[in-house]
């Protein structure tokens, strides 16, 4: 054997034995480290909101919250951003009522794709966890505005990408829909780090061999990639349970009436004496500031689109959530009836959704038909108190009185 044969074979030695290597210490502190997470999970508190992950520990709280089987994860738009001002939005009643915390997750541009997204990365967190996905219908218009890229990876940084395309769990057709939307901006991705390069390559159905060539070429990324996935995740969520609050410190369901009808009426009567200025069914301070410059009142809603991009989206967010065995709780918002027309070509869209969760056994909150009361709405698209207290009701009923 030649001289320049054998420091080759040695470096491919030296290669394998450092792969095995850290491969059996990662993975074993990760096992140590999971195992002592499943006991922690439930003694940590979340923050009430999180728009994104600009705070590093927020994907690990929103794996507590998953973990805990006991916590809440609510996943929505805009709708989520009136968490200082609305008393009676989820994140604040039902704590405040029932002691069970809950973590709020997204702002405005968070869609069907992204939350497909991160509940792909989230997958073997999911099962049996309790997660509320708000739904908006003008997701769904002909006006077909997907998550756009920047919006994507505000909700789906690289560190959670990792573990996406790491899980080999994820339902194939969910996957390649995640994979086929960040393929179609493919020329618009300048950070083609070794995790993104490697999900365009599967969408293009590269060989095996040619992915694993590309794995040795760039095994410096890739392991630093591994390691923070598969130990960094463990490590950030023991971190924060070990300093947050002890399972006896952490608060427990206690059974407490709420008189329903009656804080309906309170918020019926409250909105009305607050939106006098207006005929639109808006708070008045949001129309002064803001809505009054976008009229006039009411405006033609753009037409639902059937069967289009953002349904297909969904379709493979329930597909993620049937294979990880979750129980989620679906809110299929409606829209105000006075700031907009046309609103009864949505009919047929909001069937067709009502049908793929009936047929996947996953309950809706149908708001889109729930009469209209004057605190339904803040907004065009923003909601009232009434529509939070139908929300946290269903939340009540579904999770915790049933213990689901």
């Amino acid at each position: 054997m030649f001289a320049g044969q054998k420091v080759l074979l040695q470096q491919l030695k030296a290669f394998g034995l450092a792969i095995l290597i850290c491969s059996l210490l990662i993975g074993g502190m990760s096992i140590i480290v999971g195992i002592r997470t499943e006991g922690l999970a439930r003694s940590v508190i979340p923050p009430k909101y999180a728009p994104n992950y600009q705070s590093g520990d927020i994907a690990a709280y929103i794996r507590l919250t998953l973990k805990s089987k006991r916590n809440i994860l609510i996943i929505g738009s805009c709708e989520l951003t009136d968490y200082d001002i609305v008393p009676v939005i989820a994140n604040n009643f039902i704590r405040e009522n029932w002691g069970v915390p809950v973590l709020a997750f997204g702002h405005g541009g968070m869609q069907s794709i992204a939350i497909a997204a991160q509940l792909a990365a989230y997958f073997d967190d999911l099962k049996n966890a309790r997660v509320v996905i708000i739904l908006s219908p003008d997701w769904f218009s002909e006006l077909e505005v997907r998550t756009t890229l920047p919006a994507f990876f505000e909700f789906m940084p690289i560190r959670l990408l990792a573990r996406y395309y790491f899980n080999r769990s994820i339902p194939t057709d969910a996957r390649e829909r995640i994979d086929g939307f960040l393929y179609g901006y493919k020329s618009h991705i300048k950070f083609l780090n070794n995790t993104m390069a490697a999900i365009l390559s599967r969408y293009e159905k590269v060989s095996l061999l040619k992915q694993l060539i590309r794995v040795f070429n760039n095994a410096e990324i890739y392991f630093s990639e591994y390691f923070s996935l598969r130990f960094l995740d463990a490590y950030d969520i023991t971190r924060l349970a070990s300093k947050d609050f002890s399972e006896k410190d952490s608060p427990m369901f206690a059974e407490k009436t709420v008189e329903w009808e009656k804080l309906i009426k309170e918020a019926d009567e409250r909105f009305e004496k607050l939106s006098i200025k207006n005929s639109y069914g808006f708070l008045d301070a949001p129309y002064e500031s803001f809505y009054r410059q976008q009229g006039p009142w009411p405006q033609p809603m753009k037409k639902a689109l059937l069967n289009g991009e953002e349904f297909k989206d969904f379709k493979a967010m329930v597909e993620i959530l049937k294979a990880a065995k979750c129980r989620p709780l679906f809110v299929m918002l409606g829209l105000n009836p006075k700031a907009f027309t046309n609103l009864d070509t949505f009919e047929p869209l909001i069937q067709d959704i009502k049908s793929v969760l009936t047929k996947n056994n996953m309950p809706v909150v149908d708001l889109w038909h729930e009469p209209y009361h004057p605190s339904s709405f803040s907004g065009p698209l923003q909601l009232g108190d009434y529509a939070w207290l139908k929300i946290n009701r269903a939340i009540y009923d579904y999770f915790i009185r049933n213990k689901t």
